[in-house]
């Protein structure tokens, strides 16, 4: 079969397919081999010539905005910088006379705290701060007002209080009720002598009321479980110890000071006048009772877990004025040494102020048989014997809150 392909008017064609008319045809001359090369109007020629090697050298100056070098401008004429006057610039953008600093106070930082903002190290915070174990008197203190702030929510220490409240109230009722011999036969007609019945009671109320409040120091620590956290406390069992007391005591001092304030004003409701003297006299008999009492219950609230306030109270109140009686009664003990016996304290203060009554077995038998002369009080005596029996009771307290195991 051949290959060859015919035209329809002419036959068959010897040639190649023409693409622009879909013709055969002869074939087209062969393009001309551009000499070097291809030019951008898509035309084959001679290329121009190359232009100089050599680089054209810049004159000497800087290149300017229009692209040309040329001669560099004049450099600006540059004013020197203007000095501004003494002063400090106002808001008007003038200078003039500065206006007096702020007062600035200087920001201390707390001694041995860290800044919320955590930008200060451990040792940053701390370099300041000095940690050793507080002194015996900065323990004492803290102990003294952790005890009195515990005080404070103590109904008992409230209702002594009310009480002694209730004294002038209690003259003006029996007033009334008793004629006037009956007040000459238990005290003096007097301003002094009236103070003095009025704080008749002192002695039981001293007893009662030392041995509640300073007799529980050290048992109450253990019944409530408190002392397993105190004394383990950078604390020696001493301060421990010596700031309870002085807790207990400074109440007991408050509340007879305010008993000896209400008692002065039920006097003066029917006296103008008292005997000064007496009265001071009658106040420091009284301070002294209060350290032995106190001590006394503190000591025995050292030695026991339970019933020492009730021990205390007995032992005050009864067994000590029974004892010191029978010896009298029998001559062992004559009025002298019966004078200087500390428990027996709080009868003085009531008889130095002219009261014949005192509300103990001592007191009551004054009354009727003369016991005690408060002319001849030897006050010297009795506080050296006060102090060594405080001393020595602290002592023992002491002493055994040491060898008591927690």
């Amino acid at each position: 079969m051949s290959l060859l392909r015919r035209d329809p008017q002419n036959g068959p064609i010897n040639g190649a397919y023409g693409p622009q008319n879909n013709q055969f045809g002869p074939p087209p001359a062969a393009p001309q081999q551009p000499i070097r090369s291809w030019q951008t109007n898509d035309s084959y020629r001679r290329p121009p010539a190359p232009p100089p090697s050599t680089p054209q050298q810049p004159p000497t100056g800087m290149w300017q905005p229009n692209g040309q070098y040329g001669q560099p401008p004049a450099p600006p004429t540059q004013m020197p910088p203007q000095q501004p006057p003494t002063g400090m610039w106002q808001p008007n953008g003038q200078y003039g006379q500065p206006p007096a600093p702020p007062t600035q106070m200087p920001q201390q930082r707390p001694r041995g705290t860290w800044q919320s903002n955590g930008s200060m190290t451990d040792a940053q915070a701390h370099r300041d701060a000095k940690y050793q174990i507080p002194s015996m008197f900065m323990q004492i203190l803290l102990m003294f007002r952790t005890q009195m702030a515990l005080y404070s929510k103590r109904k008992a220490i409230y209702v002594t209080l009310v009480m002694a409240i209730m004294i002038p109230l209690i003259y003006m009722g029996l007033k009334g009720l008793l004629p006037a011999a009956a007040w000459q036969t238990f005290a003096e007609d007097s301003g002094s002598g009236m103070i003095g019945l009025l704080l008749s009671m002192m002695p039981f109320i001293m007893a009662l009321f030392t041995a509640f409040v300073c007799g529980s120091l050290i048992p109450s620590e253990f019944t409530e479980r408190s002392a397993y956290m105190n004394m383990a406390l950078p604390m020696s069992r001493l301060s421990f110890c010596l700031g309870k007391y002085l807790a207990g005591l400074v109440i007991t001092i408050g509340v007879f000071i305010f008993a000896y304030g209400m008692a002065m004003i039920g006097s003066l409701t029917a006296y103008d006048y008292f005997d000064e003297e007496a009265l001071g006299m009658s106040f420091v008999i009284t301070l002294l009772a209060t350290l032995f009492y106190s001590s006394f219950s503190f000591m025995m609230g050292c030695f026991m877990k339970r019933g020492a306030s009730l021990v205390s109270m007995v032992t005050l109140v009864f067994i000590f004025p029974l004892i010191e009686l029978y010896l009298y009664a029998n001559d062992y003990m004559d009025k002298d040494a019966l004078m200087l016996l500390p428990n027996l304290l709080p009868d003085m203060a009531c008889l130095v102020l002219g009261s014949h009554f005192a509300a103990s077995p001592v007191g009551a038998a004054n009354t009727f048989v003369g016991l005690i002369d408060p002319s001849q009080f030897p006050i010297l005596s009795c506080l050296v014997i006060t102090i060594v029996c405080v001393v020595l009771f602290l002592t023992i307290g002491v002493f055994a809150v040491n060898r008591r195991e927690m």
